[in-house]
């Protein structure tokens, strides 16, 4: 730093003496220059000496005597004087000399140069200073020197635009005069130097970005904005306000915990990036209520705030309980008001409100809670009668509660209202004028009508009246609406009403109600549920569309079915329901039963071999709807077989869980029967729909606009080009008016083209700034003449219209949908064309399979199924049979002992023989695709980079084994967009060289011969593993190849090292698993098994390989998923270390996401990805073995045999048995300069090392090769009776569990920890314990405190409160009631403490202090004070004083004042003091300081023996203006009670004090003093905790230094005192833990703090009151029935027994309890 100054210093020297070289010195001139420190004049004035032209200076008085030296500088014949005011030089001197210069005798020819840090006139007046403009110190001119410099030197184009960027912020702000220049010493310092480092950062105002050196041009200057605002965001906080609330508004917990410290300026930018991009919307959101009776004032944001709720009391209690959700904490400072009989208050994130029915007040009450400008108002009315009478307005009703009228709104724009609609009678009453009372009985339906001669008063829209039922009268008002009912579409119906198990109301013609919400219907859906109407009122079975509208066509079917089907119809009709708006309650349930068995009977008698009757082939048509309009559908309703079979299926599956919408659209039975054949032989299709998902739509395949209307294809499209533009930029960079050119080949209507390329438009126009889009030139292909999309757009001008018909989305922040379409119409230039006049050369070609498809019949155990997850997904898959693709059902490999799959099979069967073929209840019909289109497929591949199959009927072989396209290159594929069955896209291109020459190139640098034989392999591995990896070859930087060619080096290695006879491993590339949000491409964000749908945005994730064991032993199968992150280069222990975190987070999402609760459990969303990732690893072992990667593994085993069926259908175990051996996860470093290969175990992680050239070699060897040169791991497979532990294969060892180390088998010897690994890397034992029996002298040892014995193995449960690698932090919590043994453990976890201490780091005593409400602990407790040794102290003259001020190296300044802000918080908090009182209050403390002589901002005066409370009270008492007040009662109860020492001589410090055991018995006493003794003495704890500093710490040991026990602390935690939080936030890094007790979870959360949030360790006990959230919150249980098996198991609780949860493990351990009687027995 000295060398920094130097330099700095000298700059400024020589600028001083340039500025008077070219500019004469002028005798008499006077110069000053300003600085603030005394040390920088000197610095200055000593440098400005070291140059030829210093001379000495002597000032001597009249008598000749030198009275001052300095020196002067010699420029031409003109002397500078420099002075400075160092060394006690007086103003008024430098003055004399500054009137002398130029005047005085000896002094004509000099100047002077004062160098000060004043501000005195004296010095400056007169004279000029350097920093203004134009001279040497100003601003401009430092600036143009570092500008100048920065121009000539080699700086790197980040660091010069951060100088840059620094310049101009500097320049931008006002510097004072006397500090700006040394703002530049920094950038000075690096111009020297030649670079910025690390550290330096933070000089620039920036935290350091080691990703900046990615990013160029705009990019780079806002991503440094956006640095840079961040840092001063973070700065200003720290400067200026409070990190602990502050920092919320912009960052996430994680970057709290991080910036909130000190050492904030060292965190990187990545993190605070992350935590910006993490950090939620804070803005308070209501959720919900207790009431079923509640709805919004309206549909806006505002009015959605605004609650009305009617409660219905009929059991007429006096006071009635609502609660109010929200997704954050509320505070009952916010309460901002209430109206009527009601107390509300706050409990976490709950509004508790209590209503009164007092007689003789208001049954309306108002509750309105405002937060941050926002404001929640709460309406509630009661009234002692039933809801019956009111169901017709459940939708419709608002409240209005004002002083003077209060009444339920009845929002309509009818003339009529009923009530007790459900009544038989029928009474009509007219309203002719306001406030008639009207009443209603118990059996009588009324209808209130408002008259014709109705007057209304004084232009109000209002009908007013009151409904008198029995003794209560209700008070209602009819007025008109203007309010906007929202749509719903029949998928929304089909979900909730099934997950609120609620049928759907159709109120009129169009609404539909579902409890308190209202609805509108529109298009599609609304025109079904028009004809349910119709057909249950036709009662027939089958039905015809023609112009005249729907007629009943008769069949002729089997008597049992026709009644059984006709039970189900005539249920609708009297219930008056529709089947789509219907929940599936029980009665409908037996009804569809009954139907379904009849139907499979009959299905089943069909005869094999027979032709169909005319009966047995009307089976087939019973509930549909054949249409002759139009597109001439084939439509089954919701009442055809299949769809009720599915819906009982999907019923009986998922019950009523909840479920995101994408996962539940995977549930559809579209493709149980994907194809039917008319009369005439047309071969219909299923239409993929959503509007109405208990419909099916089958359209005749020939009709073209039904060609590609799926929805994955617009997504699809974006993507392809997304991707095609980024792997090719080059191609686009040289002028924006380059095309991207598509063709489109046999895509039908194109609207989902159109869409796709209008998303990439948007996304392009969002994130350009100066809409440099790349035209499109579009070139569609069809025979057919047909309008397409693109012609539709370029005619239509209405933009709602197009909006509608094509669902797109124009919204750009910076433009106008007008300026957006008008923009599309710019850039894409569309031509219909002919295929038989040749083929545009293209960039992409999107291409559908459809001109040779043929219909035939098919076995279907011949076609592998498209249907998993035992009927609930189903998809069609293709198989090349003979010489064609065959798409078809198929009952390969799937389960059929279902209703549902045995109706499916029937009727396939039953429509293969409707045109007069033999039934065969094994055959189906099918297309085919002939693998004979070489020659139009030639020519596309030849025009083409690209051709992306949409939607193929064929598979990879088709492109793959073609000898004819031996040079076509598979480059990517996706089984993503739909879930079950065949591809949905595949992208070939014939430009294959490209690729091979990069690897090929890559290859030969690496010493490789004979590149171009191992290129074709290395492809093939790439095609099978992750086609995205090879497309990105060609667009990246250098380290690509050599990155991705580890991964493929190391799946080998894997596949070699963890070679099993009974396990077949599958790599899968994490990439294709978890897609990162807002990664590149399409997928990442919207694929199933994203890592944002399964909802881990955060954290890191591996981005590498997976590697999925099926293990198929004895006909079990057991599934394990092994992480495995790669590594290459020079891999850092820390880079090894990050990429253990990667590959461990990773397996806790799959941990987390696929496993079962410990019930055995499965949530329905956990199977559909548990499901999902089954199909990819069969995909893969499909990929693996078409494209000959790996042939060592059995990969048909997965592919073809019974196997397969399994894993499709949840027919399997995830098994993590062989953790015991390979760890959690595992990492592969392929490590620059190492010889000898190393494998060890670190923290659950298996590390495999290898030299950096196996890396590259491996992919050139087989998996046998590779092994013949390893070190084996040898283990058996599932133990299918324990299934916990594995058997090492070597015999003689085995893995001991009392032993500390894990040994490891392999091949022919053991290797045991550290398993020769490199120096710098330490390895750590994962094994657990069983017993721990050590001798007592071994003091190596942490402490130990045995909590119980696991009660499901008998293993002793041991806590380790000082082994951070085991607990990150002590705080622990204890719930339980009364007699549940709940303190017998508190006490035996204190004495172990007490006797544990000596395994503390060196050995240090623990101090604990104990908060004892109830008397449990004081010194009638004889036998706990002999086991610890105790001290207790009586609340009688504690001899500590809370006013005591400790000071400490690092203490705040105005120390004194801090200790008296925090006692006036607690003492306002605990007596509900003003904010006058609270002043007073603190001022009355510094005044008791000042007497003793204390002074805030005078260290030196704390060690002086503090003033105690009375002192304080004294000088209180004795005021003039003494009142009686809130604060007066507190006080005199404080000093009456005499509780503090009085005199301060005898008291000593708390810290001191608590030496050992150390009991406040504060029972006895009102919970008023007890709270209050509590906070005083934390507040105390706090301050001398800081001073004491931060505890000791040895590898991952820390020193525990105290412990606080609050024993019963339910009412404390209540009055949120703020100094308990601060322990259990900070306590860890002082050695300081929290132990909280108390009989409730709920006691946690309070209004201001969940202080649940800081307790790591949980000890729960038998708890009459604990609900599903909290098992969710302390044992994260997920699914629902894990919540409520956890909240039984707690209710059920014997006394001494416990569910523990220890530290970071959410496994919940079911425990014995260790009492403190059986410690001391």
């Amino acid at each position: 730093m000295r060398n920094m100054s130097n330099q700095f210093y000298s700059y400024l020297s020589s600028k001083i003496i340039n500025f008077f070289t070219k500019n004469p010195l002028i005798p008499g001139s006077k110069y000053n220059i300003q600085f603030e420190k005394e040390e920088q004049v000197r610095e200055l004035y000593e440098k400005l000496k070291e140059n030829d032209l210093y001379r000495e200076y002597e000032y001597k008085d009249s008598k000749g005597e030198v009275k001052y030296t300095s020196y002067q500088l010699q420029i031409n014949d003109v002397s500078l004087i420099v002075l400075s005011t160092i060394d006690n030089v007086q103003p008024d001197f430098l003055t004399r000399l500054r009137n002398m210069v130029g005047l005085e005798e000896g002094y004509e020819k000099k100047a002077i140069l004062f160098i000060h840090n004043t501000t005195l006139d004296s010095i400056m007046g007169g004279t000029e200073s350097f920093s203004k403009e134009g001279m040497p110190f100003n601003i401009d001119s430092i600036q143009k020197d570092i500008k100048k410099k920065l121009a000539i030197e080699s700086f790197s184009k980040v660091d010069k635009f951060i100088i840059e960027m620094d310049l101009d912020r500097k320049k931008d702000i006002l510097f004072s005069d006397n500090n700006y220049i040394f703002e530049y010493e920094d950038v000075l310092d690096i111009l020297n130097k030649g670079y910025i480092d690390k550290q330096q950062y933070k000089d620039f105002g920036l935290f350091y970005d080691d990703k900046i050196n990615d990013f160029e041009g705009d990019d780079l200057k806002n991503r440094l904005k956006d640095n840079a605002l961040y840092f001063n965001r973070v700065d200003e906080i720290h400067n200026y306000g409070n990190p602990e609330t502050q920092l919320e508004k912009y960052f996430d917990d994680n970057g709290i915990s991080k910036l909130k410290n000190k050492d904030w300026m060292d965190i990187e930018y990545k993190v605070v990036k992350k935590s910006v991009e993490n950090k939620v919307n804070t803005i308070l959101e209501y959720k919900s209520s207790s009431e079923e009776w509640e709805r919004p004032e309206g549909l806006s944001k505002a009015k959605s705030r605004v609650r009305n709720i009617i409660v219905f009391n009929e059991q007429g209690k006096d006071e009635v309980e609502l609660e109010f959700s929200f997704d954050d904490y509320l505070k009952n400072e916010y309460i901002y008001k209430t109206e009527g009989e009601v107390e509300a208050k706050t409990s976490g994130y709950k509004l508790k409100v209590t209503i009164k029915d007092v007689e003789g007040k208001s049954n309306f009450y108002k509750v309105i809670y405002k937060q941050d400008n926002l404001k929640f108002e709460f309406k509630i009315a009661m009234f002692r009668c039933s809801s019956k009478y009111f169901e017709s307005i459940k939708s419709k009703y608002t409240l209005v509660v004002k002083k003077k009228e209060q009444y339920i709104s009845i929002n309509t724009n009818e003339s009529e209202v009923i009530f007790n609609e459900f009544a038989n009678g029928n009474t009509v009453y007219e309203v002719d004028s306001n406030d008639d009372v009207i009443e209603v009985l118990d059996d009588d339906k009324l209808t209130v009508k408002i008259s014709d001669r109705f007057q209304y008063e004084s232009d109000k829209d209002l009908v007013r009246f009151d409904l008198k039922i029995g003794e209560e009268r209700v008070p209602l008002g009819i007025v008109g609406t203007s309010e906007k009912t929202t749509p719903i579409e029949g998928f929304k119906v089909w979900k909730l009403k099934r997950e609120k198990q609620c049928d759907f109301r159709l109120i009129g013609e169009n609404k539909l109600q579902h409890g308190t919400k209202e609805y509108f219907t529109r298009d599609e859906f609304r025109k079904n549920l028009e004809v349910e109407k119709q057909i249950l009122e036709l009662e027939g079975l089958c039905f015809e569309e023609n112009s005249e509208g729907i007629e009943v066509v008769d069949l002729d079917i089997d008597i049992s079915v026709e009644k059984a089907y006709r039970n189900i119809v005539n249920y609708y009709k009297v219930s008056r329901k529709l089947p789509s708006l219907t929940y599936l309650n029980d009665d409908l349930i037996k009804l569809y039963k009954v139907f379904v068995k009849e139907y499979i009977d009959v299905l089943n008698r069909i005869d094999e071999g027979s032709y169909l009757t005319k009966k047995q082939k009307n089976l087939f048509k019973i509930g549909t709807i054949k249409r002759n309009i139009e597109d001439r559908e084939l439509i089954f309703t919701s009442l055809h077989p299949l769809n009720i079979v599915y819906q009982l299926h999907i019923n009986y599956g998922i019950g009523s869980e909840e479920m995101n919408d994408d996962v539940l659209k995977k549930f559809t039975s579209t493709y149980l029967l994907p194809y039917i054949i008319d009369a005439d032989n047309k071969l219909f299709i299923p239409m993929e729909q959503s509007h109405s998902p208990e419909w099916k739509y089958y359209v005749d395949e020939k009709l073209p606009r039904y060609k590609s209307s799926r929805d994955f294809v617009a997504k699809l499209v974006n993507e392809k080009i997304e991707e095609f533009t980024t792997h090719f930029k080059y191609m686009f960079d040289m002028g924006n008016n380059a095309p991207i050119k598509i063709n489109l080949i046999n895509t039908g209507d194109c609207k989902e083209i159109l869409q796709g390329i209008f998303k990439y438009y948007l996304k392009q126009l969002k994130s350009s700034k100066n809409n440099d889009i790349l035209p499109i030139d579009i070139y569609i292909y069809s025979n057919k003449n047909i309008t397409n999309a693109f012609e539709e757009v370029a005619f239509n001008e209405n933009i709602e219209s197009l909006k509608e018909i094509y669902k797109l989305d124009l919204s750009v922040d910076s433009m106008s949908e007008e300026d957006v379409l008008n923009l599309y119409r710019q850039k894409v230039h569309f031509y219909s064309k002919d295929v038989n006049e040749g083929i545009e050369y293209a960039h992409i070609t999107f291409f559908e399979m459809s001109n040779d498809i043929k219909t035939i019949t098919s076995n279907m155990d011949d076609i592998p199924s498209g249907v998993i997850f035992n009927g609930n997904i189903s998809g069609v898959p293709s198989v090349f049979l003979g010489d064609s693709y065959r798409t078809g059902f198929g009952t390969k490999f799937t389960n059929n002992d279902n209703k549902l799959m045995n109706m499916a099979i029937k009727l396939n069967a039953l429509n293969a023989a409707l045109n007069g073929e033999p039934f065969s209840s094994n055959q189906c019909k099918a297309t085919s695709i002939p693998n004979n289109s070489e020659k139009m497929l030639d020519k596309i591949y030849d025009v083409s980079h690209w051709v992306t199959f949409i939607d193929p009927k064929v598979d990879l072989n088709f492109f793959k084994n073609d000898p004819e396209v031996k040079d076509l290159l598979i480059i990517h594929y996706s089984d993503q967009y739909t879930t079950a069955g065949g591809y949905d896209a595949i992208t070939v291109t014939r430009k294959s060289a490209a690729y091979q020459r990069v690897i090929e190139e890559f290859l030969m640098k690496n010493d490789i011969d004979d590149a171009h034989k191992y290129s074709p392999s290395v492809i093939n591995m790439f095609n099978a593993i992750n086609g995205n990896w090879l497309l990105r070859l060609l667009s990246s930087k250098s380290h690509m190849p050599r990155e991705k060619i580890s991964i493929l080096s190391a799946i080998k290695l894997g596949l070699a090292q963890f070679k099993n006879d009974d396990i077949i491993w599958v790599p899968i590339s994490l990439e294709e698993i978890l897609r990162v949000s807002g990664g590149a491409g399409l997928k990442q964000s919207e694929g199933l098994f994203s890592a944002k749908n399964l909802g881990f945005e955060g954290g890191s994730t591996s981005d590498d390989i997976l590697f999925v064991g099926i293990e198929n032993k004895d006909g079990n199968v057991f599934v394990h998923y092994y992480p495995v992150e790669v590594k290459i280069g020079i891999n850092e222990p820390s880079y090894v270390k990050k990429g253990m975190e990667q590959a461990k987070h990773t397996k806790s999402i799959f941990e987390k996401t696929l496993l079962p609760d410990e019930n055995g459990d499965l949530t329905n969303t956990q199977k559909v990805y548990r499901n999902f990732l089954m199909q990819l690893v069969v995909t893969s072992a499909e990929k693996l073995n078409l494209y000959n990667v790996c042939n060592e593994q059995n990969w048909i085993e997965i592919i073809d045999t019974d196997l397969r069926r399994k894993l499709l259908n949840e027919e399997y175990e995830i098994s993590t048995s062989m953790e015991t051996v390979l760890g959690k996860a595992c990492v592969i470093s392929f490590k620059k300069g190492v010889v000898s290969s190393n494998i060890g175990m670190q923290d659950e992680v298996m590390i495999l090392e290898m030299s950096e050239e196996d890396g590259v070699n491996f992919i050139t060897k087989s998996i046998s090769e590779i092994g013949e040169n390893l070190n084996q791991i040898k283990f058996d497979g599932t133990d299918i009776d324990t299934q916990d532990n594995i058997t090492l294969k070597k015999s003689g060892f085995s893995i001991e569990e009392s032993s500390r180390t894990k040994e490891i088998a392999i091949s022919g010897e053991v290797l045991i920890p550290p398993y020769n690994l490199t120096p710098d890397e330490y390895v750590t034992s994962v094994a657990e314990t069983e017993s721990k029996n050590y001798d007592e002298g071994n003091l190596s040892r942490n402490i130990e405190i045995l909590f119980g014995v696991n009660q499901k193995n008998n293993k002793e449960v041991y806590w380790e409160p000082n082994n951070t690698d085991k607990v990150f932090h002590t705080n622990t919590g204890i719930i339980g009631t009364m007699g549940t043994g709940k303190t017998q453990f508190t006490k035996s976890l204190i004495t172990q403490l007490h006797r544990e201490e000596k395994y503390n780091v060196d050995g240090k005593k623990i101090g604990i202090l104990i908060f004892d409400y109830k008397g449990d602990y004081n010194k009638s407790k004889t036998d706990f004070i002999e086991a610890t040794n105790a001290n207790v102290y009586e609340l009688y003259h504690l001899p500590f004083n809370p006013l005591s001020v400790i000071k400490a190296k690092n203490s705040k300044p105005m120390l004194p004042l801090h200790t008296a802000n925090s006692l006036k918080v607690t003492l306002a908090k605990a007596f509900g003091l003003g904010i006058k009182q609270e002043t007073l209050l603190r001022d009355l403390i510094m005044e008791a300081y000042e007497k003793r002589g204390i002074i805030k901002n005078k260290p030196d005066t704390w060690d002086i023996p503090a003033p105690t409370l009375k002192d304080v009270y004294d000088i209180y008492v004795n005021r003039n203006d003494l009142k009686e007040d809130s604060l007066y009662a507190a006080f005199s109860n404080l000093i009456d009670f005499e509780i503090f020492e009085p005199d301060p001589e005898n008291t000593k410090s708390l810290f001191e004090l608590i030496d050992g055991v150390t009991v406040i018995d504060l029972s006895g006493y009102d919970p008023d003093i007890q709270n209050l003794v509590v906070a005083i003495t934390l507040d105390l704890f706090y301050s001398q905790m800081q001073a004491y500093g931060h505890s000791e710490i040895k590898g991952n040991l820390r020193q525990l230094n105290k412990m606080i026990l609050v024993d019963e602390a339910d009412n404390f935690l209540s009055k949120d005192f703020e100094t308990l939080k601060k322990i259990l936030k900070e306590g860890r890094e002082f050695g300081v833990g929290t132990i909280l007790s108390t009989q409730l979870l709920s006691h946690f959360s309070t209004g201001e703090n969940k202080y649940s949030d800081y307790i790591l360790t949980w000890i729960v006990h038998n708890v009459a009151e604990i609900n599903p959230k909290d098992a969710k919150y302390i044992f994260n249980a997920q699914s629902k029935s894990d919540q409520e098996n956890i909240c039984n198991k707690i209710k059920s609780l014997n006394k001494h027994y416990s569910l523990v949860k220890m530290g970071d493990s959410d496994r919940s351990i079911f425990m014995k309890d260790r009492a403190f009687w059986e410690l001391i027995k």
